[in-house]
């Protein structure tokens, strides 16, 4: 606490010096650009009518080729600008524009330039351990394919914004060592749902050889797959299984082989965290306002001020989440499940003067958070500020000070103050009011003085009166508040901790 010093000559020789103590009030904002995960996506089938496109462009059929920017194609690993989508396709918690395929029945996302496939093998797409080269992939029947008389590898985006669609399609394919096959798939990207389809078409076969293609799709890495798994002869549709692990496949032969028509479709999680709003007597808001890629709501409370929590809107199953810090201490206060408030609305008192942050991710696809959506409350916990005081004096015995100004008092939101001017003359141990005209901004003293003394100014916001909030200045202030977005996200352990 800076307080002023009131030096004496003659009788008294005391020469103290009082160090400036600096006060700054910093927080971090805690959220984040997570990722989500293709495990989450919800898989669903249909039986639907197989729809061939004609237009479009076509590929240069080569045995191991990929295709990436280029139509003639190249060996693996290829890097390029990849081909257009057509339109932004959100997938796995990016946004891509591009994309590349590889002859072997699957493609992989991209933006900018990128690699497609890695020299190791490119016939178990979804379960090699590989680098850039096998990320984002969507397989469609992952094996070693090889064109044949009559097959075709094309793309084609169709549709009106904002519903179309990219088709990649495969005709008329065979197996590298098969004889008689004809495959006929699409892998489809849908825009606005951004739904990821696997629609197959005529598949004649005779063999009964059998082969195993990779069918689903993968992440970042092969730990994040959602791949379907068959192993008896029986028709693809309603008969495979999820699988439970990223080298799964589907059985393929003259008894097993999908109809025309077959569709698999992964749709990534709908969740939205709807809308955490405060509420507490006597808060004043400064805005309402909701802000990308969550919502936000910002209040202002006094000290001791308990606050109800409670959520509304949003979208999605599965659990939520709650995240709360202290921003101007960097403490974590608390984290819980949405059950363990009984899905109901729940109550925090705030005692200490500071930022705090709440913050609330849904679960709604049974498993992981999707760290890109999320509601925050920024509550403001009012606090006084100074706005820095006049020198200290030295005065002659038994002579009266000048005038003592005090800065202009800040506080987050509110702009009303009360002050109380105090003096002391045992070096700050006690304190009494001091005399004459001791509620302004500025004091002029009226007596004369014969011993040092020490004098500061209390200012408490009028809106918190008679609360514990109240803050004594007579000290240097440094103040800041930053609205942006800070790069620390909380992470969930496996007991769905937040740390």
């Amino acid at each position: 606490m800076r307080s002023y010093i009131i030096y004496l000559k003659g009788v008294f020789s005391a020469n103290l010096k009082l160090a400036i103590p600096l006060f700054t009030c910093i927080f971090c904002l805690i959220c984040t650009s997570g990722h989500g995960q293709v495990s989450a996506y919800s898989f669903s089938q249909s039986a639907s009518t197989y729809s061939e496109i004609t237009g479009g462009t076509t590929l240069t059929i080569g045995d191991d080729l990929a295709y990436n920017g280029s139509t003639t194609g190249g060996s693996v690993p290829l890097s390029g600008n990849g081909f257009s989508i057509g339109f932004n396709f959100s997938y796995n918690g990016t946004s891509y524009d591009k994309f590349a395929i590889n002859n072997n029945g699957w493609i992989s996302l991209g933006t900018g330039t990128f690699t497609i496939g890695v020299s190791s093998d490119n016939y178990t797409p979804l379960s090699t351990a590989g680098p850039a080269g096998l990320v984002s992939v969507i397989s469609g029947f992952g094996i070693d394919l090889n064109g044949q008389t009559g097959s075709e590898l094309r793309y084609q985006t169709i549709g009106t914004a904002p519903n179309r669609t990219l088709v990649v399609q495969w005709k008329n394919y065979n197996f590298y060592s098969g004889v008689s096959q004809n495959i006929n798939f699409q892998i489809r990207l849908q825009e606005t749902t951004n739904v990821v389809t696997v629609v197959y078409g005529s598949n004649i076969t005779s063999t009964t050889s059998l082969y195993y293609p990779q069918v689903g799709i993968r992440g970042n890495t092969n730990s994040d797959f959602n791949n379907r798994n068959m192993t008896a002869n029986a028709a693809w549709f309603n008969n495979t299984a999820a699988g439970t692990v990223n080298s799964a496949s589907c059985r393929y032969n003259n008894a097993s082989a999908p109809a025309s028509g077959t569709t698999f479709s992964w749709t990534p999680c709908s969740q939205t965290p709807g809308i955490i709003t405060p509420s507490a007597p006597g808060y004043t808001a400064l805005e309402a306002s909701w802000a990308d890629p969550g919502q936000q709501n910002i209040m202002y409370v006094c000290p001791g001020t308990t606050v109800t929590f409670t959520r509304s809107g949003g979208s999605g199953i599965g659990n939520r989440y709650y995240w709360m810090a202290d921003g101007t201490n960097g403490l974590v206060l608390w984290n819980l499940k949405f059950e363990e408030v009984q899905n109901s609305a729940f109550n925090y008192t705030f005692n200490s003067p500071g930022v705090y942050y709440l913050y609330h991710y849904p679960s709604s696809c049974a498993t992981g958070f999707d760290y890109n959506q999320y509601a925050r409350s920024i509550i403001f916990v009012e606090s006084v500020f100074s706005g820095g005081y006049s020198a200290d004096q030295t005065i002659c015995y038994n002579s009266t000070p000048t005038q003592m100004q005090g800065g202009s008092a800040a506080s987050y939101y509110y702009t009303n103050f009360n002050y109380l001017w105090q003096q002391s003359t045992d070096n700050g141990v006690s304190w009494s009011n001091a005399g004459g005209t001791n509620n302004q901004a500025n004091y002029t003293p009226t007596s004369n003085l014969t011993q040092t003394t020490l004098y500061k100014r209390v200012t408490n916001l009028t809106q918190c009166s008679g609360n514990t909030q109240s803050q004594s200045e007579g000290k240097d202030v440094t103040w800041a508040w930053t609205t942006g977005v800070a790069s620390t996200y909380p992470t969930a352990d496996a007991n769905d901790v937040f740390t």
